[in-house]
């Protein structure tokens, strides 16, 4: 069946369907969850301050795991590593309709974006490895809008769903979905050599696990603590030394996590910048923007998901 399936003459595209759709999945989940924040924390009776880690686990998972599976993928094939990482998507979605405090939720959450970072680490490099030369950046493009139809899709997606079901069909959504994509992918993508011999840089990924974690607390309880209160600025410290310790780390090591070299290119550099404030100023107000809809204007969910993707009109350009 294998065989006969890379004998298709549309054999590349199909590889780029089923990519597409794990990175569909993985950026849909980072903003179909906002709609279900004032539902999720009146049903669990949580604050604002502790629903929020719904959406912040799921993202600070994915920018702390993205570049280590990226590197483990080099290290045991990309196409283990994305295979896995739908797997482990599904079951964390699965505990997510299965969450029954807001901490287990969190759980939940923190071993989807696992799956998440799996997915996303390989889909790009699995259709440059596919695509030759002349056809890869149109390929690349096509997977790249599916993030944005991602982004799009995910918060109206969401208040359908949240206006005629519970808030947990945001996560079942998931799975039928996941599994289709799982077969498919087991029967498409193409095997590789691993490159195992490499060492991997546990420092490294221990580092920037510890740096990104820290710091996102800061952001996100600085203001409940205290600017000035020595919980912040301890977190702060350590958040300021792990970043450091990660510079000196991945510049002295031969096979580093991340190849800091690689942003000697201006291009490579200014790019990396602009997309970092541009997604800053896009998802500052993802979390309050739906609880002020639903508890200062009582719009409804179908309404808040109309509202927040009016606010992402240029991510298809």
């Amino acid at each position: 069946m294998k065989k006969l399936i890379k004998q298709e003459k549309y054999y590349k595209w199909m590889i780029l369907g089923v990519t597409s759709l794990g990175t569909f999945m993985a950026t849909l989940d980072a903003g179909i969850v906002n709609v279900a924040l004032p539902a999720i924390g009146a049903q669990l009776q949580v604050t604002l301050s502790l629903v929020q880690w719904v959406v912040s686990a799921y993202l600070l998972g994915i920018s702390s795991f993205l570049p280590l599976f990226g590197k483990v993928s080099d290290l045991h094939g990309k196409r283990q590593i994305y295979l896995t990482g739908m797997g482990v998507f599904v079951a964390g979605s699965f505990l997510c309709c299965m969450a029954e405090t807001i901490w287990s939720l969190v759980l939940a959450r923190i071993l989807q974006s696992i799956g998440a970072a799996m997915l996303m680490a390989n889909a790009l490099a699995i259709v440059s490895t596919a695509f030759p030369g002349t056809e890869r950046g149109r390929a690349m493009g096509i997977n790249s809008t599916f993030v944005a139809l991602g982004s799009l899709a995910g918060p109206s997606l969401g208040g359908i769903l949240i206006g005629h079901f519970v808030w947990q069909s945001i996560f079942y959504i998931n799975i039928p979905i996941g599994l289709v994509t799982l077969l498919f992918g087991y029967m498409i993508l193409p095997w590789e050599k691993s490159q195992g011999q490499k060492p991997f840089d546990y420092a490294g990924a221990v580092l920037f696990a510890l740096a990104m974690t820290t710091l996102l607390l800061v952001i996100s309880h600085g203001q409940e603590w205290g600017w000035r209160s020595p919980l912040t600025v301890g977190s702060l410290l350590v958040a300021i030394a792990a970043f450091w310790l990660f510079f000196r780390c991945e510049v002295r090591k031969e096979y580093p996590m991340i190849e800091l070299s690689l942003f000697k290119n201006e291009s490579l550099l200014s790019g990396t910048i602009s997309a970092m404030l541009a997604y800053m100023a896009l998802f500052a107000n993802n979390i309050l923007l739906p609880f002020y809809l639903d508890q200062v204007l009582q719009a409804t969910p179908v309404q808040i998901g109309l509202v927040i993707i009016r606010r992402y009109p240029c991510a298809l350009h």
